[in-house]
């Protein structure tokens, strides 16, 4: 008889152990299970979400930097920003030092307007470019394609833009570009 009522007491405390362990790791797994779905509907929602991405290259050996700033809904480019700062030419280093740096952007616009290459880009529906020197005597260009807007067959035209990468870009899903820019050394980060 004690045998029997000591078997008994044994699996009971085995039994209750046992389920008391299980209903302490459904929690657990509950937990696991919220946590890995969390993300998902976190990307549904981003995925409607405008998201604005900044690009930061590492700086070239002449001391140029590139920033460019994406912004995209989904698979759709809204816009892209490119901003190169890079040292002055010896040219406009001349006219700062002669005439000073307001006067240096006045006549380098009035130069670019007579560049009829810089003319024909900046016509092109959906491009704008400012081209300026800084008070800190540095070239600062900054480019902006409006995709909304773009004409993506004036860009495929214009000399100017050979090499830009428009076209490819525009052929790319916007979480693909990232995908490449990062693998060529640009630091992407969340945009303001």
């Amino acid at each position: 008889m004690k045998k029997i009522l000591i078997t008994a007491t044994a699996s009971l405390l085995i039994l209750a152990g046992c389920g008391q362990k299980k209903e302490a790791s459904k929690p657990g797994e509950e937990e696991v299970k919220i946590t890995a779905t969390l993300p998902i509907l976190t990307e549904k929602v981003d995925e409607n979400a405008v998201q604005k991405k900044r690009l930061e290259f590492p700086t070239a050996e002449g001391g140029t930097t590139t920033v460019q700033t994406l912004t995209y809904q989904g698979d759709q480019y809204l816009t892209f920003e490119i901003e190169v700062i890079s040292p002055l030419t010896e040219e406009l280093k001349k006219s700062v030092e002669e005439v000073g740096v307001a006067e240096t952007n006045t006549r380098l616009k009035a130069s670019l307007d007579e560049d009829e290459n810089y003319k024909a880009a900046t016509a092109v529906r959906g491009f704008t470019s400012n081209i300026e020197v800084l008070e800190d005597q540095r070239l600062k260009n900054l480019s902006t394609y409006n995709f909304q807007d773009l004409d993506l067959e004036g860009i495929r035209n214009n000399t100017y833009f050979q090499g830009s990468g428009i076209i490819e870009m525009s052929e790319v899903k916007p979480s693909k570009f990232l995908e490449v820019r990062q693998s060529n050394g640009a630091i992407v980060t969340d945009a303001p």
